[in-house]
């Protein structure tokens, strides 16, 4: 009997991700034993799948696998790796052994399959190759509830996956094409659940074709939905909501129009009184909350941009009839991969903070409540290492991981300028993994097909 670990760094998100994925192991390999491992249990596997669900496990990886004394080359277990960031596995080159660019569910059975029977996996769509890769794509979304491991108290219930919107930033729009789960499945799913507690999710879960009736039947019953992203200009069709999270994202008309989000200033100042004035939760009542994404950093973005969106805020203030509190969730701007911003550049060393700060008004009745903030030099120039790096950078991720961990919290210039030190011995250009990247230079990724773009 075959052993199957299961190891994610990072969140609920990725966790779930590689539940999904274990699924299809499972009905391809009824037999084999399938778990999530740790430190202690993950050498046991003849098979590790690995989570890299953002950019900080591209350092995790090699850092667990130094901790526990696990030599890649033994190839017991063989490393698999997915997620977003293995679209550009580069960095990590001679820490895994195979990569799954896109939706793993369909590519993880005949890959262990293939290399079970000594056969090629590299025909397989969706395993990634350094000359020809195709990104894969599900057939089917699971149609399956899954209980957080974590609490056990809310069901996941994938209801699309993909994003009609296209925003120009956002990889998920450039990476995945828009499916979603057909209502009658979806309502099968929550009746069946056990928890109280459902979070229905997906990039927009506004934009799904049944989503009005989706409300409806959770609200007959008396199911909680904890799902809650949606994009703000649909939020006018709705009446009841538990909580709220959308993104503006950009802090100007004109910059939401350059990412593909063109909302005026205007229509902005409308939907956030909708949200205030006439949404309701439950039990009836006002909201007396919500969470807005923004992006720091933006290419183009000056002190202009932050002037008039506090200039929106000052007029929804005047109308608020009590208090209300908008938390600003701030996360830093990064060109990914598959996204028209993909060449873009990113300054490390950018005084958005400070100037954020500085630049905030006092309102009358609006709390403005900030969570996150542009990640500093040190780690920022690590973030672009594991967008943008190649196989070169291998050294300087395997140094960070192991050796100068501080370099992926240390907020100062000169941790930025450390890290480049660290690539330019690596024989990498640091300018090159932040700077503009020319247009006549080949991505990292740019021999991945997506078939339905």
């Amino acid at each position: 009997m075959k052993r199957v670990g299961l190891l994610a760094f990072s969140s609920a998100a990725s966790t779930m991700g590689l539940e999904i994925v274990s699924d299809a192991v499972r009905e391809t390999f009824p037999e084999w034993d399938v778990r999530t491992v740790d430190e202690t249990t993950a050498k046991e596997s003849d098979y590790l799948l690995v989570s890299l669900y953002w950019w900080r496990d591209v350092y995790e990886l090699p850092s667990f696998l130094d901790k526990i004394g696990l030599d890649p080359r033994s190839r017991r277990p063989i490393i698999i790796v997915g997620g977003m960031m293995a679209v550009n596995p580069r960095p990590l080159e001679g820490y895994y052994h195979y990569a799954v660019c896109g939706d793993g569910e369909d590519v993880v059975g005949p890959l262990l399959s293939a290399l079970e029977a000594d056969e090629d996996p590299y025909k397989i769509a969706g395993v990634w190759s350094q000359d020809n890769c195709q990104m894969a794509v599900a057939n089917h979304l699971p149609a399956k509830a899954y209980t957080e491991i974590r609490k056990n108290t809310v069901t996941r219930i994938e209801i699309a996956r993909g994003c009609k919107m296209g925003c120009r930033f956002c990889q998920l729009a450039g990476s995945k094409p828009y499916r979603e789960n057909p209502f009658p499945v979806i309502r099968q799913l929550v009746l069946s659940s056990k928890t109280k507690t459902i979070a229905l999710f997906a990039p927009d879960r506004a934009s799904h074709s049944r989503f009005a009736d989706i409300e409806s039947m959770l609200s007959r019953y008396g199911k909680s939905n904890s799902g809650s992203d949606v994009r703000l200009t649909k939020l006018t069709g709705q009446s009841v909501a538990s909580t709220v999270r959308f993104g503006v994202e950009s802090f100007s008309a004109a910059g939401r129009k350059r990412i593909g989000k063109p909302i005026g200033d205007e229509n902005l100042l409308r939907h956030l009184r909708y949200v205030s004035e006439d949404l309701r939760t439950p039990k009836g009542k006002n909201l007396t909350s919500a969470t807005c994404y923004m992006i720091a950093d933006l290419p183009g973005e000056s002190d202009e941009d932050f002037n008039a969106f506090w200039g929106v805020l000052r007029r929804w203030d005047e109308t608020l009839s009590g208090r209300f509190t908008l938390f600003l969730s701030v996360s830093s701007f990064a060109p990914s991969p598959h996204t028209p911003m993909e060449r873009d550049a990113v300054n490390p060393y950018s005084t958005f903070n400070a100037r954020y700060q500085n630049s905030r008004p006092h309102f009358r009745r609006l709390v403005i409540a900030t969570r996150g903030a542009l990640i500093g030099p040190g780690p920022r120039m690590c973030q672009m290492l594991a967008i943008r790096g190649d196989e070169s950078c291998r050294r300087a991720v395997y140094h960070i991981a192991t050796q100068e961990r501080r370099l992926l919290r240390v907020t100062s210039p000169a941790a930025g300028r450390r890290v480049e030190a660290i690539v330019r011995a690596s024989g990498s250009d640091p300018d090159l993994l932040h700077g503009e990247w020319p247009d006549d230079r080949p991505l990292p990724w740019s021999h991945v097909r997506r078939p339905w773009a």
